[in-house]
């Protein structure tokens, strides 16, 4: 606030009322936070030096560890700005330069009018690019890990008991799975990591923001520029607090749409692993395990899956071990 009252104190000394120092005031802070979100070449350059970058700094103190040396720099960068615009009023003020009121009007007008065109013109690119940013930022903490897991099918034709495996990952976006005497299709559940998603060119807009599962989250869509993974569509529900995603919907040519709930625990902690996922898939596009059919018990007629049937896999991760080598040697006796 400090920032924001030094701002409008420097446009006062350029002027002889008190509307137009404000006017200016929130349409400089809302055009800065508009070219903040906008991920552009052309604003990465100026970025940096727009204070309303550092005035969220403040949620820092509340993750797990906490980046002092980011604190310490935004708050560096306020007080820069603080000092710079005080300096600037102090100088006008003591040369007792005004603005004449016709310019200083003209120069108002003109400046909300450009200020509004570029709020219409990159209204949909609002956020979505810093958003995506903060979530591969998180995971891109993760090198790899190993971590048990249970898997439970839920389809309402057949009954699949539960199994258990493990699982290895490893950056950029390797997955190794054991399930004994288990297959898992579509194979899109258990290999998925955000990497898939942020991997190719794609377009990302940001849509809205929404209450999911008792977490203000921001909806994004991303738009592959390729057809390569054959996704149309995927929409993420993203927790910025965390900068986790909580759930994603995702359109394709050959699996239909399936979905994905991620489910963390309460505690955030340095890495913040989902401890469990519940992924929905149309059963009608995704052919079952039928080699495993000895392990199911069929609950009608096999030959006919109905027609608007969807299935249920939950996997649940218990005991990760989180960038300890574990993962290395699995990869590495693959490879043999």
């Amino acid at each position: 606030m400090w920032c924001v009252a030094a701002l409008s104190f420097m446009f006062s000394s350029f002027a002889d009322n008190s509307i137009g120092p404000i006017i200016l005031t929130m349409t400089v802070i809302i055009s800065f936070i508009v070219i903040s979100a906008i991920d552009l070449s052309l604003f990465r350059v100026v970025k940096p030096f727009l204070f309303t970058n550092y005035m969220g700094s403040w949620k820092l103190f509340f993750e797990t560890p906490v980046n002092y040396n980011k604190i310490m720099l935004s708050a560096g960068a306020l007080v820069a700005h603080i000092i710079l615009f005080f300096g600037i009023a102090w100088y006008n003020f003591k040369r007792k330069i005004f603005l004449p009121d016709e310019k200083h009007i003209r120069f108002s007008i003109l400046f909300v009018l450009a200020i509004l065109t570029l709020q219409v013109g990159f209204a949909q690119e609002k956020n979505a690019a810093l958003i995506l940013d903060g979530v591969k930022e998180k995971f891109a903490l993760v090198n790899e890990y190993e971590a048990s897991v249970k898997i439970k099918v839920d389809v309402n034709f057949v009954k699949i008991p539960e199994k258990s495996g493990k699982i290895w990952y490893m950056q950029p976006g390797k997955v190794i799975v054991k399930t004994p005497g288990f297959s898992l299709l579509p194979k899109r559940g258990m290999n998925f990591t955000p990497n898939q998603l942020f991997s190719g060119d794609y377009t990302a807009l940001y849509a809205r923001e929404e209450q999911y599962a008792g977490v203000t989250t921001q909806v994004i869509k991303v738009i592959p520029n390729s057809d390569a993974d054959g996704i149309i569509l995927s929409t993420l529900w993203i927790d910025t607090q965390r900068n986790v995603i909580r759930k994603l919907e995702t359109t394709t040519k050959s699996e239909g749409t399936f979905s994905m709930q991620f489910r963390f625990p309460s505690e955030i902690k340095t890495y913040d692993l989902p401890d469990q996922i519940l992924f929905n898939f149309d059963i009608r596009k995704n052919e079952l395990p039928l080699g495993l059919t000895g392990d199911f018990e069929n609950q009608g007629n096999k030959d006919k899956t109905p027609k608007n049937s969807r299935g249920t896999v939950t996997i649940t991760y218990l005991n990760y071990l989180v960038n300890q080598g574990k993962a290395l040697p699995v990869f590495q006796k693959k490879n043999k």
